[in-house]
């Protein structure tokens, strides 16, 4: 349904004349001869003009000046609905414009809307940022990402690193895991910490589901089992805001610096074999990179200095374990993320209840513990 806006602060369309909407005769005689004549490829000729491809391919069509000033009048005529619906809602896609005006019997193609948002959307400010300055032991940023998949037996799985970066020195700790769940998040921090040699300040997160649970706005809850983590180190965790990347920068750069240096190139066999070589690497390849705040150091000279500003960690290990429900087979075994665990016969077809941990699974019968398993 289409809603009429009197109030509007946007360029009409008559700002963007015919000459604007056309290509000048002698680009368009430079186009078709290195496309016709020398052969070149659309995304050749773009980037030997230093053009867009769409561009390019409006010139070496046929009767493009006739199809473009019958789009121009055809747009015309939508113009007020167009203004209308950029005026409700600012951020809308050329897409979704085009097939609303499709809708009313609009004709052109979608590159023709697109064309016209170019001259009349409002122009996004630039946004500026500050740098970020940290203290020795004050923070660390955490993240996940994705390294594809890996094969194991006849199954591929996805395969996941966290990464954990201290913001003062750039000293990193990364694990590969099978999955991202609660249970691998809180014992890849843990291994971190023993890694590292103590527990920073303050840890900045994304929006992941295994660490906030609810967010509207700037307000945001913490997962339980997270939170209860957060109180036996104890750390305080933050949130950056949605869709803005640079916020936890430092993590991100990392990311980017472990595909480039360590993880490209390399033959993917075992799992356990690969968390061994990025231990090394982390320990020694990654620290003798130079510290980018002074290039006379090196992330070795400052971890040395942040170590001692460390929180020690406490003597109790933390222990968690997810719960899941499952039914066993009538042969003696549960099927659990693509393995199979043998259990007592007289467990056969029943509801099982299982502890799932990142190395352990326990079952349990009701409240009776009948058998445990080294996770596979």
């Amino acid at each position: 349904m289409w809603l009429r806006v009197d109030l509007f602060q946007f360029t009409s369309w008559s700002a963007i004349t015919l000459e604007e909407f056309m290509i000048d005769p002698e680009l368009r005689a430079t186009i078709r001869r290195l496309h016709f004549n020398q052969q070149l490829t659309v995304n050749a000729v773009s980037e030997v003009l230093a053009i867009h491809h769409d561009t390019v391919l409006r010139a070496i069509a046929r009767n493009v000046e006739k199809a473009e000033v019958a789009t121009l009048r055809e747009l015309n005529l939508f113009e007020a609905k167009m203004i209308e619906t950029l005026e409700l809602y600012p951020k809308i896609s050329a897409t979704r414009i085009h097939l609303m005006l499709k809708e009313h019997g609009f004709k052109g193609g979608v590159r023709s809307v697109q064309r016209w948002l170019r001259g009349v959307r409002p122009r996004v400010k630039a946004r500026i940022f500050a740098e970020m300055s940290v203290l020795p032991g004050e923070q660390a940023q955490v993240d996940w990402a994705h390294f594809g998949t890996l094969e194991v037996g006849k199954a591929k799985r996805k395969l996941s690193a966290f990464v954990m970066v201290l913001s003062y020195s750039r000293a990193i700790f990364v694990r590969f895991t099978f999955d991202q769940t609660v249970e691998t998040l809180l014992f890849c921090h843990s291994l971190a910490f023993e890694n590292l040699g103590g527990v920073p300040r303050t840890i900045l997160y994304d929006n992941m589901r295994t660490v906030v649970a609810d967010r509207i706005g700037k307000e945001y809850r913490f997962q339980n089992d997270f939170i209860n983590f957060c109180a036996h180190y104890p750390f305080e965790p933050k949130v950056c805001m949605p869709y803005q990347p640079q916020s936890k920068g430092r993590v991100e750069r990392t990311i980017r610096y472990l595909r480039e240096n360590f993880f490209e190139g390399r033959m993917l066999t075992d799992l356990n074999r690969l968390n061994d070589e990025v231990r090394e690497w982390c320990t020694k390849t990654a620290t003798l990179r130079r510290w980018p705040e002074d290039k006379s150091f090196c992330v070795r000279d400052k971890f040395f200095e942040e170590s001692s500003a460390l929180r020690t960690q406490p003597n109790q290990e933390f222990s968690y374990k997810r719960t899941v429900i499952v039914k066993a087979d009538a042969y003696g075994f549960v099927l659990f993320d693509r393995n199979r665990y043998s259990i007592p016969p007289s467990a056969m077809g029943r509801y099982l209840t299982l502890k799932v941990g990142p190395e352990e699974i326990d079952f349990y019968e009701e409240a009776h513990h009948i058998c445990a398993h080294l996770r596979c």
